[in-house]
């Protein structure tokens, strides 16, 4: 059961350039797998005076964002490269890095903060087995109904499933008790029933193709969770001894 990692879009990575008659530079913020990281990069003059900030980290908690550790660092006579390293192995299903950094450069100083716009967001998805997956304040999808398998005597915690947010989990088509919901599982019980496994991964798919992605940020959320699904799919064709072609 491998581990996947989303991130914010491009657009928040860097700050505007800082125009100075004998300097130009620009921050540029950057989150990945190993954690979140600011870089200083002058494209004219001398080193920048002073660079100090706070970095703070929050995990997602089912729809809220708890307060986490804060880190801060301080340079003088900063070059081009890096000026602040964070190195964290993931912790939840979702981290975001929240920065507010001030610069001071030949007499003027410059604020950065991306406070309140969770813009610098680490994803933190995976599929696989439904009982060996932690949910890591997200939630476990099965991505066929544990209702369904169990109507036919078949383990839904063995059952495949995918790490998801919260709010992404409500809006999959076999979630809570709604008459849509409920006609959903019985598709599946049919197909379960007609032993249509190929068929029925094939609808699960489809079906979370039609979804959009609440962020905006990826489409659709089979798109948002195609390397996640990707494995939940995998191990689907074991839990049903689908041979793959």
């Amino acid at each position: 059961m491998d581990e996947y990692y989303l991130f914010s879009s491009p657009e928040s990575l860097v700050s505007p350039f800082a125009v100075r008659p004998d300097s130009t530079w620009k921050m540029t913020y950057l989150t990945t797998s190993a954690g979140f990281f600011v870089t200083l990069s002058i494209l004219q003059g001398n080193a920048v005076d002073s660079i100090t900030g706070d970095v703070e980290r929050q995990t997602l908690n089912g729809t809220t964002w708890q307060k986490g550790t804060v880190s801060g660092f301080s340079k003088t006579k900063a070059n081009t490269g890096k000026v602040f390293t964070w190195n964290a192995a993931p912790v939840a299903v979702a981290e975001a890095y929240i920065y507010d950094i001030t610069v001071k450069d030949s007499g003027s100083t410059y604020n950065y903060s991306n406070k309140g716009k969770y813009n610098q967001v680490r994803y933190h998805f995976s599929g696989g087995h439904y009982g060996k997956m932690a949910a890591m304040g997200g939630e476990r999808h099965h991505i066929v109904s544990s209702a369904a398998l169990k109507s036919v005597g078949l383990s839904s915690y063995a059952g495949p499933a995918m790490r998801m947010l919260t709010k992404d989990h409500k809006l999959t088509p076999n979630h809570a008790n709604s008459t849509e919901a409920q006609n959903y599982r019985a598709k599946e019980l049919q197909y379960l029933k007609n032993k249509q496994y190929q068929e029925l991964l094939n609808f699960t798919v489809d079906n979370l193709k039609k979804i959009a992605d609440p962020g905006g940020g990826y489409g659709t959320l089979a798109n948002k969770y195609r390397y996640a699904l990707s494995d939940a799919l995998f191990y689907a064709h074991q839990y049903f001894n689908i041979p793959i072609k």
